[in-house]
């Protein structure tokens, strides 16, 4: 038979030993653990320094590209203004020669140049170099004499006294009065109402007048297109912010 105490003493150290196993496992599993952790937090503290670092290239980065983007905008804005100074001027001689009724293709082909693209001063090439009357020879030059004489002969007193109204009074549309009017639209400086007076003439006495309606519609043409590109040049200063003057 096995002493009691014997079998006592083997069981508590059995006992012994199975806690001491068990505790053995469980320091090394913390020992390894805590390796881990360790190991985990070196890696993030490396990732921390890495991004640390990213951020401050990525700071300089955008620094610099905010630098270079102000230093490009204030060449454009120069370069801008420069372009607008270039083109006004060119617009200026362009206007005081063409309202002369000189040839002004020199002039347009500079301001083309410095204005590429542009619709009025490419539709003005067509009678650039001719040049258009200005308005005060188109007003001399209304044919409203040849306009007379096409409209018919007038009314004759005894075979001797010719008489024909030219003070645009009687019939309202027929071609006497409609020459009386525009010569009196002239007077005013109207040229565009004496053109639109003139348009309305028909037959012979249009024919009589299709030389001056070609020039003074050219010349009112070119007085629009004139208008437009000043307007255009007086917006381009608004959105620079000088002075559309």
């Amino acid at each position: 038979a096995i002493d009691p105490a014997v079998l006592q003493n083997f069981t508590e150290r059995l006992d012994a030993l199975e806690t001491a196993m068990a505790q053995q496992q469980t320091d090394q599993g913390d020992t390894a653990s805590t390796a881990q952790l360790a190991a985990l937090a070196a890696r993030i503290e490396t990732l921390e320094s890495a991004l640390t670092d990213t951020a401050a290239l990525a700071r300089n980065a955008q620094s610099t590209a905010n630098e270079a983007s102000a230093q490009s905008r204030d060449a454009d804005t120069g370069e801008a203004s420069r372009r607008l100074a270039a083109r006004a001027l060119a617009l200026t001689a362009l206007r005081e020669i063409a309202i002369t009724g000189e040839s002004f293709e020199a002039e347009r082909a500079a301001l083309a140049r410095l204005w590429r693209g542009n619709e009025d001063l490419a539709a003005m090439s067509s009678y650039a170099r001719s040049g258009v009357p200005s308005r005060d020879v188109l007003t001399a030059d209304y044919p409203g004499d040849a306009i007379r004489e096409a409209a018919g002969p007038g009314r004759v007193f005894f075979g001797l006294i010719e008489v024909r109204r030219s003070d645009g009074e009687g019939d309202a549309t027929g071609p006497l009065a409609i020459t009386g009017l525009a010569e009196n639209r002239l007077a005013e400086q109207d040229l565009a109402g004496a053109v639109t007076l003139t348009e309305q003439l028909d037959g012979a006495a249009l024919e009589s007048a299709r030389d001056w309606l070609l020039a003074a519609r050219a010349r009112l043409d070119i007085e629009a297109r004139l208008l437009s590109l000043r307007q255009a040049l007086a917006e381009e200063a608004a959105r620079q912010g000088e002075d559309p003057a």
